[in-house]
């Protein structure tokens, strides 16, 4: 899948940089559909568990089990296509980062859009999160089971609210369920039927999990973007001296505090004592982080302070 969305770019936000909307834009839907994985996720379980033809407390059991394999199995295989896209998003950033280099050495350097880094580093980054994403769905479902099994309200209540939370950090989660119980005591007070109201609130929190669903996307988007944008500028440096025309011992990298490329936004208390430190091109950061972002939404970036260029051979 191409990273890079082909949508036009006029659109007003906080972004105005063109190239760095779209890379968002094509992240975020990458992320969106990994996460919505979920919805078929439970179809499966729940079909599994009405062929078994159980009681109720096995039902739910199975369905945890089937559930869990099902979440973990598909969320990794969403995932390849993120991961494809970090790599492009990568390699991108190195082209960048190699034209930018001083004294006309973008010219001398031979990119390198293969390099095994990019890919290491990629796979590693998407690995992490899937890692994350996996421990918070599958901690949502062992809760919300549990639940079930406490209150005897059953499978479809408890298959309905997997769905509308899982994919979503256990805060919103909760808020998504909170959302649903008001929902729910506002129609029963209307006069619905406790079966329609039921249907009602679970389709409304449904369509609230899904614009939280975007809005961590588009976070986990714009986070990963800076971070694949700043590991290929590292990337691009480590090409031109592995091809010998820049001392990288002899090269420091300085933080600096964003937002290029972004309006109305405010740089942080934590990015803006950063700004202008520097350290060698492979040391870490007074923060412990050896590049950006230092925390979610982070818009900081690399220059490269070149203290010596080697001449061209």
């Amino acid at each position: 899948m191409p990273f890079v969305s082909s949508k036009p770019v006029a659109k007003a936000g906080e972004i105005i940089d063109p190239q760095l909307l779209a890379d968002v834009e094509a992240l975020q839907a990458l992320y969106g559909d990994a996460f919505r994985t979920v919805a078929s996720a439970v179809q499966v379980a729940r079909r599994a568990m009405e062929l078994q033809q159980r009681g109720q407390v096995s039902d739910l059991r199975l369905f945890q089990e089937v559930l869990a394999s099902e979440i973990a199995g598909g969320l990794r295989e969403a995932m390849r296509s993120v991961s494809e896209g970090v790599q492009e998003q990568v390699l991108a950033a190195s082209r960048a980062a190699i034209e930018a280099l001083p004294s006309g050495l973008s010219a001398m350097v031979r990119f390198n859009a293969t390099d095994p880094r990019a890919v290491a580093w990629a796979n590693e980054r998407v690995g992490l999160l899937i890692r994350n994403i996996e421990t918070e769905a599958l901690g949502q479902v062992r809760r919300i089971i549990a639940e079930s099994l406490t209150r005897g309200t059953g499978v479809a209540v408890a298959a309905s609210q997997i769905r509308n939370v899982v994919g979503l950090h256990p805060r919103w989660a909760q808020a998504v369920e909170s959302f649903q119980e008001r929902e729910l005591e506002r129609l029963l007070e209307f006069g619905l039927s406790p079966a329609s109201a039921l249907e009602a609130a679970q389709v409304a929190g449904f369509g609230y999990s899904q614009r939280l669903i975007n809005a961590r996307a588009l976070t986990i988007a714009r986070t990963e973007v800076m971070a694949a944008q700043n590991a290929g500028q590292v990337l691009g440096w480590y090409q031109a001296a592995d091809q010998g025309y820049l001392d990288l011992s002899l090269a420091q990298k300085e933080w600096v505090a964003g937002p290029s490329g972004w309006q109305g936004i405010e740089v942080c208390p934590v990015c803006m004592d950063l700004n202008g430190l520097r350290v060698s091109v492979e040391g870490v950061f007074p923060n412990g982080e050896v590049m950006p972002p230092a925390h979610p939404n982070c818009r900081c970036t690399l220059n490269l302070i070149p203290l010596a260029l080697l001449e061209a051979v």
